[in-house]
């Protein structure tokens, strides 16, 4: 029976993709500044500038409201009816990841749907 216990146990550890917990309570303030390329009603094209900031806490006591981890970047938005909104963005993190010592760097990232 143990090493069944024990297999359980490195399985649990096994399914994380990360090291990182979420937290409960988070902070997010976004700023995004879009310029219309096209206005077609077949595909509407946007170019955009973002910049953006947050964090998450585990608990209330931990909650700092000014400590953020920032962004910024650049990207493009296609808005076609039959598939609604697609875009890429490529954004950079000022600040170092969580558990690491170095910064976040740039990172590309692909946008389906609408964010809020």
């Amino acid at each position: 029976m143990a090493w069944l216990q024990e297999d359980l146990m490195e399985e649990q550890q096994n399914s994380s993709l990360s090291s990182q917990t979420g937290g409960t309570i988070y902070n997010k303030i976004a700023f995004e500044l879009r310029y219309p390329i096209t206005l077609k009603p077949s595909a509407s094209i946007y170019a955009l500038t973002f910049l953006e900031a947050g964090n998450s806490w585990n608990e209330y006591r931990e909650y700092r409201p000014f400590e953020l981890k920032r962004a910024a970047g650049g990207g493009i938005r296609v808005f076609m009816p039959a598939f609604g909104l697609l875009g890429v963005d490529f954004g950079y993190g000022f600040d170092t990841i969580p558990g690491s010592t170095q910064i976040s760097g740039w990172q590309t990232h692909f946008i389906i749907g609408q964010q809020f």
